[in-house]
């Protein structure tokens, strides 16, 4: 299979990438958007330390600060 959507990879990089990058003292928000075709056929082959959807979705979720 190729690799095809990687959501859940896409989005834990996106986030790697906010955390690193110098923010202005004064920001309020930051957004991150994603498309997708709601399929993640990619994520567990380019990372293998999630064995399941729910474990990537909630690595990903904890990450996010509200």
């Amino acid at each position: 299979m190729k690799a095809g959507t990687i959501l859940y990879y896409s989005v834990d990089r996106a986030i790697d990438v906010l955390q690193s990058a110098t923010l202005p003292n004064d920001l309020q928000k930051v957004a991150l958007v994603t498309f997708t075709d709601g399929l993640d056929q990619g994520s567990f082959m380019l990372n293998n330390k999630y064995s399941t959807p729910a474990e990537w979705r909630n690595a990903i979720n904890s990450r996010m600060p509200y």
